[in-house]
């Protein structure tokens, strides 16, 4: 049914339910075998090494995903040659979806019909474009060298500068992010979530309550596993466990 022309394109799909990459990968083969299907992720960690690795054209991007959010991989891949078609559970995310540019917004289940027209939205965009593909960046703060991640609650999606997020809190199965000025936000992800997220952009998990930013740690203070002293004037502790390899973290900073 689909016409890839001359067009080669590589195309990557990320989704955390291995049933909808299954679903989603038998479509694209049967309605466009021209197209390459050149790696599948489950997460936004190993997103990010597919797109880094592969350097796909088009990537079919869940949005809602066990550890982050699609928005996530958009905002964090170094890699910025490739468009996106977001596909996802959660019509209340299409505003925020097409804020990032997005060239279409799939609703799960995928129809067929809707699969046929994004696809060939970005066959015409190729073919009208040649070899210029234009990447699709989220609304800028004005630092182009910063990076954000994406924070829901219940009547939002907040996008929040990572240098900003002092430190994460476990508060039961949620997680308090605390930025300046005293303010947090509250997300219903647990904090391993983040830590897996944020562990390459400086963070550290402190102890089983506290993911910290090591840019904001003032100090340290000794003891069996010490506390650190935020530039915010807060005193958290270190586990005994997780003190030795803070330290050594601290001393390769």
């Amino acid at each position: 049914m689909g016409n890839a022309q001359s067009v080669n394109v590589k195309v990557g799909i990320v989704d955390d339910k291995a049933i909808n990459i299954k679903l989603l990968q038998d479509m694209l083969g049967r309605l466009f075998p021209q197209l390459e299907i050149v790696g599948t992720a489950a997460s936004v960690k190993t997103g990010l090494q597919l797109i880094r690795d592969k350097k796909p054209d088009l990537v079919f991007l869940d949005i809602d995903m066990g550890d982050g959010y699609g928005f996530d991989i958009v905002q964090r891949s170094e890699y910025k040659g490739f468009q996106v078609i977001f596909v996802t559970a959660f019509p209340s995310y299409a505003l925020s979806a097409w804020n990032y540019r997005a060239l279409h917004y799939l609703v799960k289940p995928v129809a067929e019909e809707d699969l046929i027209e994004a696809v060939q939205r970005y066959l015409t965009r190729v073919n009208g474009e040649g070899s210029d593909k234009q990447f699709f960046n989220m609304p800028s703060s004005g630092k182009s060298s910063s990076k954000r991640i994406c924070l829901p609650d219940q009547e939002r999606l907040l996008f929040v500068e990572v240098q900003d997020i002092i430190y994460c809190e476990v508060s039961g199965s949620y997680t308090v992010f605390r930025m300046p000025n005293q303010n947090k936000h509250v997300v219903s992800k647990p904090l391993n979530t983040y830590e897996k997220l944020l562990e390459e952009d400086g963070f550290f998990r402190i102890h089983d309550k506290y993911l910290v930013n090591l840019a904001h740690i003032a100090a340290y203070i000794r003891g069996r596993g010490g506390e650190v002293v935020l530039n915010t004037g807060e005193q958290l502790p270190v586990s005994v466990r997780k003190r030795d390899a803070f330290l050594k973290r601290m001393q390769n900073l």
